[in-house]
């Protein structure tokens, strides 16, 4: 291991505009990160701003770890826990200062995909803790359900969380067996109205129309919702939405599913996909598309009108034995003319796999269901930092794939930058910049991973562990300089 002392206190000066991706909120070290967030919060008193800002640096730093050990003592462990149980705010305007820095670095964008998901977070084995609700049908699991809306910019990188929506079911009581009885309104349903609406406004409460970027939402089969649709032509905006339901269309095939496979053939495209085991193969697809208008039955549902949308059918023929082939049916708004505008919509859906990369952060990297407090109001408090903590480590992930030659500067303090040249760097370059691609293998090293030339960059799991050792390794060296 090479001597710290040949490494300089401080690299020169490198600026977020060295790197490719204009204004990305997330390319910045923890502090500065944390203290845009801190100064776009509606606080009732400055101290807040301050100590939000601590915590968010400190969590960062050790997203793994329990809050007091994180904290690493008892003072500020307990600083801590009373930001959670302040009562003079919700963790709703946490959510808004998240919303607000990530729509700031939109301004000027020409496009944003939103990617809508819900998942729950089960905190069954806290006895004592108030407010939680039902989760699923089983009487035993409680906890809270999440439902977020995460923007990527077109090339797939992760900026930050535009809405995170938080609720409890109710406890005892079964409300799915009504469900054809309740209003829209009142059914869980009605969180992706919601989000589409968080979403918008912290575009319309933060930029001018004219700054604004055209807005793409990306959701799975759950979304498949006519009101869904309604909303999102309403205000002009475009979605890709899997499909879910076999809706009656206008034409002599009545049925949209068999409506779209009997359409031509438009080109086939081989692509990669996940496997049930985790793993990565190629499919070759045949894609198929056609325009319908939707026509809801007048007898069940008289309030809905017809709608145009495009459905694209993906469909795989050649499967390998023993794996499940690839077919997928696609909602769309956008437009189907040509075979380059099909396989831009197929490849802006397979994006919408960031945020169940930013689930396992959240839950796994972050270990938000370890959590250890006394009410649901203060484990939302804490699951929203945590959440933004969660979108950070896939982003920087993502970034140094995208821009692995910017100096890592822009990303770590010059006191991780020098720790981490010290453990694993040559001491002949110890006046250069280290890259974020060399940055995040190194942090990968730290959490497991083998750094070998076929490994690739490390992914979401390793770096939260490298994370939470390099803060370790930066304690102890300023340890040493007193």
């Amino acid at each position: 291991m090479l001597n710290i002392r040949d490494f300089p206190d401080h690299f020169p000066e490198v600026t977020v505009g060295q790197i490719s991706t204009p204004d990305f909120n997330l390319a910045d070290s923890a502090e500065v990160w944390a203290a845009r967030i801190a100064a776009a919060a509606d606080l009732p008193d400055q101290r807040l701003n301050t100590r939000l800002a601590d915590i968010l640096t400190t969590l960062a730093r050790q997203p793994n770890d329990a809050i007091p050990h994180a904290a690493g003592n008892c003072h500020h462990a307990k600083s801590i826990y009373r930001f959670f149980q302040n009562r003079r705010f919700d963790h709703h305007a946490l959510v808004d200062a998240l919303a607000q820095v990530t729509a700031q670095c939109y301004a000027g964008q020409d496009r944003v995909y939103l990617v809508h998901d819900s998942s729950s977070l089960n905190y069954g084995s806290l006895k004592s803790t108030t407010g939680l609700g039902r989760l699923g049908r089983r009487e035993r699991a409680c906890g809270l359900m999440l439902h977020s809306v995460l923007a990527l910019s077109p090339d797939g990188i992760v900026r930050g969380l535009l809405a995170l929506d938080l609720w409890s079911r109710p406890l005892h009581q079964k409300t799915w067996r009504q469900r054809y009885q309740r209003r829209f309104e009142d059914k869980e349903s009605f969180k992706w109205l919601r989000g589409l609406s968080s979403a918008r406004a912290a575009f319309n409460n933060t930029l001018a129309p004219e700054r604004a970027p055209r807005r793409l939402h990306l959701m799975d089969r759950e979304g498949d919702i006519h009101q869904v649709f309604e909303n999102i032509l309403a205000h002009g905006e475009s979605a890709i939405i899997r499909c879910a339901q076999n809706r009656r269309v206008d034409g002599s095939i009545t049925r949209a599913h068999a409506a779209v496979a009997a359409s031509p053939l438009l080109g086939e495209t081989t692509f990669k996909v996940r496997t049930k085991g985790n793993k990565w193969r190629k499919a070759t697809v045949q894609l198929r598309a056609l325009s319908v208008l939707l026509l809801p039955s007048q007898t069940h549902f008289p309030d809905r009108p017809p709608l145009s949308l495009n459905l694209i059918e993906v469909r795989e023929l050649d499967a390998p034995a023993g794996g499940e082939p690839v077919h997928w049916r696609l909602w769309t708004t956008e437009s189907i003319g040509n075979l380059g505008d099909i396989l831009e919509c197929l490849r802006a859906y397979t994006l919408r796999w960031r945020i169940e990369e930013y689930h396992l952060a959240l839950k796994s990297g972050c270990n938000t269901e370890g959590l250890l407090l006394e009410t649901a109001e203060r484990l939302c408090k804490a699951i929203v930092l945590y959440a933004a903590v969660a979108t950070r480590i896939v982003a920087l992930r993502d970034l140094g794939r995208h821009s692995p030659d910017a100096p890592c500067t822009v990303l770590l303090s010059h006191e991780e930058c020098r720790v981490l040249s010290a453990r694993f760097g040559d001491a002949r370059q110890s006046g250069t910049i280290p890259t974020i691609r060399q940055a995040m293998l190194w942090i990968g090293r730290l959490g497991g991973h083998l750094g070998r030339k076929r490994d690739g960059l490390p992914g979401v799991r390793t770096l939260w562990r490298g994370w939470r050792d390099l803060a370790i390794m930066v304690y102890g060296y300023r340890l040493s300089r007193y």
